[in-house]
């Protein structure tokens, strides 16, 4: 029970700090939206990654790699579209405004459901765990996904806290972390393309 907690937890913290779209995004809307409206956002991946757990214990075995390839290639078009969206906020003036982060959350499970890494990684890593905890029970089980997920949840409000500080700075070092956010964005959107038109061509 504590080597299968450990390396939940292991796994919790590197899935919320390594790079990667979702990441991005978060790191993005909270610069836009400060704490207490970006840090719904965690619970996002308790949206996407349920169908994702599903799916691959079921089909993504079967399936060719031209699948990701395609889903690589959805998930870098739908964060060109954020590009663009945060990107205008770069043009006002005014103070970064804040919004509800309800569609934040919509927009960020869409993402890590579009984005390969938690496919790969409950493909190769997290189902098989999580199969071989379910054949010493189901309470085993619940005790890897609990541990899994409160780690990462944990990890990713830090981030959010960190990037949200920002918000007590002036509107113009606010656009330029902004800028930055988005320029991190456009660069994983770009590669997510590329990667996935290579898996197709």
């Amino acid at each position: 029970m504590l080597a299968l907690s450990l390396k939940a937890f292991s796994l919790g913290l590197s899935a919320a700090l390594s790079p990667g779209p979702f990441q991005a995004f978060l790191l993005a809307e909270a610069l836009r939206s400060g704490f207490r409206r970006s840090i719904l956002l965690i619970f996002s991946p308790l949206l996407s990654d349920g169908p994702i757990i599903l799916l691959v214990s079921l089909l993504l075995s079967r399936l060719p790699p031209v699948f990701l390839g395609g889903l690589q290639l959805l998930g870098g078009f739908f964060l060109l579209y954020l590009v663009y969206e945060n990107a205008r906020l770069l043009r006002l003036k005014t103070q970064l405004e804040t919004k509800p982060s309800y569609p934040g959350i919509v927009k960020a499970s869409l993402i890590n459901f579009l984005n390969p890494n938690p496919w790969l990684y409950w493909a190769t890593i997290g189902v098989p765990l999580l199969i071989d905890a379910w054949r010493q029970g189901a309470a085993l089980a619940a005790l890897f996904l609990l541990c899994f997920y409160g780690t990462m949840m944990r990890a990713l409000a830090g981030l959010i806290f960190l990037f949200s500080r920002s918000g007590r700075l002036s509107p113009g070092f606010q656009r330029v972390l902004l800028g930055v956010a988005i320029t991190c964005l456009l660069g994983i959107a770009l590669y997510q393309i590329m990667t996935g038109l290579k898996t197709l061509i």
